[in-house]
């Protein structure tokens, strides 16, 4: 497999956990005055993801999905930790700890593909500033 297919698997891998996991957390969430950042960290994973597609098409592949069991421990993960507190400060920790670990993802991949083409490396440089900025963001809940 082309170096380039396999960075841009692991960003669409990593974007698609990011969005399936505020998609787990948005159903336990109570609190109104988070809502709205979850939302909008979900959707820009979506993004990332749909950007990845779109790649991909280029070089005529598709995006591999995360492994069923890789899902289900997320989910299982996630509505453990919501079940036990779902307040805003417990999820925004949530959060960020998912968000460092996209950065430290993203940051590898960048460093373990450094000839992939500029356009996939930008994703992933976008992707890196999403998440740093979507961690100051919810810094404000903790």
């Amino acid at each position: 497999m082309d170096g380039n297919i396999e960075f841009l698997n692991t960003l669409y891998q990593t974007a698609k956990m990011g969005e399936d996991n505020i998609k787990t957390i948005l159903k336990t969430v109570n609190a109104e005055e988070i809502k709205t950042d979850l939302q909008t960290q979900m959707n820009g994973y979506n993004t990332f993801s749909y950007r990845v597609q779109q790649e991909m098409t280029k070089h005529d592949d598709v995006p591999k999905e995360n492994g069923p069991m890789q899902k289900l421990m997320a989910y299982t993960g996630v509505r453990m930790n919501t079940m036990k507190d779902a307040s805003p400060s417990h999820i925004a920790e949530m959060l960020i700890q998912g968000s460092t670990m996209g950065i430290i993802q993203e940051t590898e991949t960048l460093k373990k593909y450094p000839d992939a083409d500029e356009p996939i490396k930008q994703i992933a440089q976008d992707m890196i500033q999403f998440e740093q900025n979507s961690i100051e963001r919810l810094k404000q809940y903790l």
